[in-house]
């Protein structure tokens, strides 16, 4: 559990330290301020996801973290290491597990949102711009949307809570005995489904797209333009693949590790989800020199 915990830790500082850097270097090159054009409504759709994702790492340094570090603790005082006396079921277990599913369901939805609209400005880069308003019109729709996610899986569901488990270093659903998992079953796994395919598809079709325009030899005043999105649609391509390896690993870990004593191979679900939480920030750097 200290091993875990230490490993946790430095991913959470590391991936809150470069977040700040590019928010900062986002907002001191006023990037978010220029006008109706479309590489605006890049960086307003980067920003909020690192925004975000600064949240997710924060509600783990707040609970999972110290929960980790005190799995050895046999004080009364500890609370059996849940840190609250209510365990799993403490309301506030329950909070942060919810914060934690808000942030989730805000990657899931996000990247539908940004591979739609990557499609669009690449393609269709003839119409009508994906103006600032509009764009913050779609982060805040995305935003009620990811708030009702939690409301609807956490409280109003038959079954199951998902909830933080410091015994497994990771989340886990409080399954109900003979109730079936709607959460699970209706919600999570179909909207983590679609994210992932509908990111896949759209940058499919930039890809092939952009190489057919090389193929024909345009020479469009756009091209610019246009290669400039290409380089964005494919920095979002790399986010959406750290998010697609996350949830499959959420999938995945639990049947292969079954009823061994060992729980440490958990904890790589977690570590996938903190490292995805400075996906974007870390793909930025490296391939925006606006950043820099």
């Amino acid at each position: 559990s200290l091993l875990v915990g230490i490993a946790f830790s430095l991913l959470s500082v590391i991936g809150f330290l470069v977040n700040c850097i590019v928010l900062y270097a986002i907002s001191k090159g006023r990037l978010l301020y220029k006008g109706v054009s479309q590489s605006s409504s890049v960086y307003i759709l980067s920003a909020s996801s690192i925004a975000m994702d600064n949240l997710m790492i924060a509600v783990h340094v707040v609970y999972l973290i110290p929960a980790v570090f005190m799995q050895g603790c046999q004080s009364v005082s500890c609370f059996q290491t849940w840190l609250f006396s209510g365990g799993m079921r403490d309301p506030a277990v329950v909070f942060f597990s919810s914060f934690f599913l808000y942030c989730w369901y805000y990657t899931t939805l996000s990247h539908i949102l940004i591979s739609l609209t990557r499609l669009y400005a690449i393609v269709n880069w003839k119409g009508s711009a994906l103006t600032n308003r509009k764009t913050v019109a779609l982060v805040i729709l995305v935003q009620v949307m990811s708030l009702g996610g939690p409301v609807l899986t956490q409280f109003v569901s038959p079954c199951c809570k998902i909830s933080f488990d410091y015994l497994i270093y990771t989340y886990t659903y409080d399954v109900i005995e003979g109730v079936h998992n709607y959460s699970n079953d209706v919600v999570d796994v179909p909207f983590e489904v679609l994210s992932s395919v509908c990111s896949f598809v759209c940058y499919t079709i930039i890809i092939i797209y952009m190489r057919w325009m090389a193929r024909i030899g345009a020479r469009e005043i756009a091209s610019k333009r246009r290669h400039q999105e290409y380089v964005f649609a494919m920095q979002f391509a790399a986010m959406a693949t750290f998010y697609t390896v996350s949830w499959i690993s959420f999938r995945v870990i639990p049947p292969l590790v079954g009823n061994s004593t060992e729980k440490w191979p958990h904890a790589i679900t977690t570590s996938f989800v903190l490292l995805n939480s400075f996906s974007n920030a870390f793909v930025y750097l490296v391939n925006n020199a606006e950043a820099s």
